[in-house]
C-alpha cells in the first residue's frame, strides 16, 4: 500500500514539476524608477508602483502598492502572470508584463536593466497639454524562467514606419474643375503642436512625410497664402484626387488643418519597391555578376521632367544604396510609351535621365559615378510600337526608369 502511495506521487511530481517545485519559489525584483531623459541621476521618488496577478480563470487582482523609488518586490512563481504598473503625474504609465516561460535567448533582447532582478523603469515625460487617456500605456513583455530566476525583455514586433502622401486640392470661385495647391508650406505636427517636419506642395500639390509611426497621432497643416483666394475650397485628397476631406481654415485664419490618425497611417503600405532594390543590389555586391538591372515605375506629369514628391521617394532609396555600395557605378535609362513622335519621347527621355542624374549628385553621389541615358521609346517591352492600338495598362509598362549598377 505504501509502495503504490510512494509511486503514485512519484507519477504526479514528474507530471506537474513546475507547479510542485515553484509553489514556494519567489521571484525577487528590485525596481527603481528614474526619468527617460535623465537616466539613472534622475531617480523619481513618488512614483506610484501597483503589481496585479492573475491565475488560471481569475481575473487580475491587486496584490500590493508601494509609492518609492526604489521597490523590492518578491513575487511567488507557479501559473501566473503578473502586470507591474508604474504612475507618475506628467509621465506616461509604464506596465511590466511578466510571464513564466522556458524561454530562449535568442528570441530576447540583453539589456543590463534585467540582470541580477534589477529593474530599472525608465519614464517618459508626457507632452504638455496631454490629459490624462490620451496615451496608451508602454507595454514592456518580460518573461522569467522559473528555474533560473531569471528575467528577460522579450522582442517587441514594431509596426514598420510608413511614408505619408498628402495631396491639397482647391476649387476656384466660378471653377468646376480642382487644382493643386502648387508650392504650398505644409507643416507636420505632434499632438502638443511640436513641429516635426515642414516641406513644400509639387506642381500637383503633393507631399511626402517619410518614416511615420503608424500608432501615432500626427496633425498636418497647409499654410494659407496668396496662392489660395479667400473664396477658394480647399481638400486633402489622396494621389489619384479621391477627396478625403475638406478642410476648413483654422481659427487664425493661417492654416487649413488635418488630423492624421493611427487608424489611417495604419492602413498604409511601406513601399516595397524600396525593400526589394536593397536585397537585389546586396544580393549583387556577393554574386560574381558585373551588372543587375533594376526596373522602377516613376510618374511623370505629360511632357514634364520634374522629380514629384512620391518619385523621390525611389530616387532616395537609389541614392543610399550608391552611398552604402561605393565601389559600384549606376546608369539611369529613361523609356518613354510609343505615343507621340519618335524625336519628342527621345528628347523627354534624356531630359528625365539628366534631372535624374542631377538629383542623385544633389543627395551626395558623386558626379563621376553615376550616368543618364535617354532611350525615348526605342526599348519598349511589349508591342506596343508606333501605330499599334493599345490599352493604358500596356503603354504604362513602357514608361519607366532603369537603374543599371555596374562593377568596377
Amino acid at each position: 500500500m505504501k509502495k503504490s502511495f510512494f509511486f503514485s506521487f512519484l507519477l504526479l511530481i514528474l507530471a506537474h514539476p513546475v507547479r510542485l517545485l515553484a509553489k514556494d519559489r519567489v521571484l525577487t525584483i528590485t525596481i527603481t524608477v528614474v526619468d527617460a531623459d535623465k537616466g539613472q541621476d534622475g531617480e523619481i521618488t513618488d512614483a506610484a508602483i501597483e503589481v496585479m496577478r492573475s491565475g488560471k480563470g481569475k481575473a487580475f487582482k491587486p496584490v500590493l502598492v508601494k509609492k518609492d523609488n526604489t521597490t523590492i518586490i518578491k513575487l511567488p512563481l507557479g501559473n501566473f502572470e503578473y502586470d507591474i504598473s508604474v504612475r507618475h503625474p506628467g509621465y506616461r504609465t509604464v506596465v511590466y508584463n511578466f510571464t513564466a516561460s522556458q524561454f530562449d535567448y535568442s528570441e530576447v533582447n540583453s539589456e543590463a536593466d534585467y540582470e541580477k532582478g534589477k529593474l530599472f523603469v525608465r519614464m517618459k515625460k508626457t507632452p504638455p497639454g496631454t490629459k490624462d487617456g490620451d496615451q496608451s500605456p508602454e507595454v514592456i513583455a518580460v518573461m522569467f524562467n522559473p528555474r533560473t530566476q531569471s528575467m528577460v525583455l522579450k522582442k517587441e514586433k514594431k509596426a514598420p514606419k510608413v511614408d505619408y502622401v498628402a495631396r491639397f486640392m482647391m476649387t476656384k470661385k466660378n471653377k468646376t474643375e480642382p487644382e493643386g495647391v502648387a508650392h504650398g508650406r505644409v507643416m507636420l505636427k505632434d499632438t502638443a503642436g511640436t513641429i516635426l517636419d515642414s516641406t513644400k506642395t509639387d506642381t500637383k500639390g503633393i507631399c511626402v512625410f517619410k518614416q511615420l509611426s503608424p500608432d501615432k497621432k500626427y496633425n498636418v497643416e497647409l499654410q494659407k497664402s496668396k496662392d489660395i483666394p479667400d473664396n477658394a475650397q480647399v481638400y486633402l485628397t489622396k494621389e489619384n484626387g479621391t477627396i478625403v476631406q475638406k478642410l476648413n481654415i483654422s481659427k487664425s485664419g493661417k492654416s487649413f488643418n488635418y488630423e492624421v490618425l493611427p487608424t489611417e497611417l495604419s492602413k498604409l503600405t511601406p513601399i516595397a519597391d524600396d525593400d526589394d532594390a536593397q536585397l537585389k543590389v546586396q544580393s549583387f555586391s556577393k554574386s560574381s555578376e558585373k551588372e543587375i538591372n533594376i526596373v522602377q515605375y516613376i510618374y511623370y506629369d505629360v511632357g514634364q521632367w520634374e522629380i514629384s514628391a512620391v518619385a523621390s521617394l525611389k530616387f532616395d532609396q537609389i541614392a543610399q544604396i550608391m552611398k552604402d555600395n561605393p565601389n559600384l557605378k549606376l546608369e539611369v535609362g529613361s523609356h518613354t510609351d510609343s505615343n507621340g513622335d519618335d524625336l519628342s519621347n527621345m528628347k523627354l527621355s534624356e531630359k528625365r535621365a539628366q534631372t535624374a542624374v542631377d538629383y542623385l549628385v544633389a543627395k551626395g553621389v558623386p558626379a563621376n559615378r553615376v550616368v543618364g541615358k535617354g532611350y525615348g521609346e526605342t526599348h519598349l517591352l511589349n508591342r506596343c510600337k508606333n501605330g499599334v492600338d493599345c490599352y493604358e495598362e500596356e503603354h504604362a509598362q513602357n514608361r519607366r526608369t532603369e537603374f543599371r549598377f555596374l562593377k568596377p
